[in-house]
């Protein structure tokens, strides 16, 4: 996860010296695309939450 993290802020750093329009252009579909891949794994974590609530009471009981 770091290292997406440190790729995304050099992404970011491309992307602020960026002039010509299709550069421009194909770095905005490129972040579109880490937009839908990023959405689907906060709705996967979203699902399971209910579930690590779940789990995450038991241990406290248990403690």
């Amino acid at each position: 996860m770091v290292v997406k993290m440190a790729s995304a802020t050099s992404a970011w750093e491309d992307v602020d010296n960026l002039t010509d329009l299709d550069d421009i252009q194909k770095a905005l579909d490129r972040l579109a695309l880490d937009e839908g891949v990023i959405t689907e794994e906060l709705d996967d974590l979203l699902e399971n939450q209910s579930s690590l609530d779940g789990k995450m009471s038991t241990l406290y009981r248990m403690a």
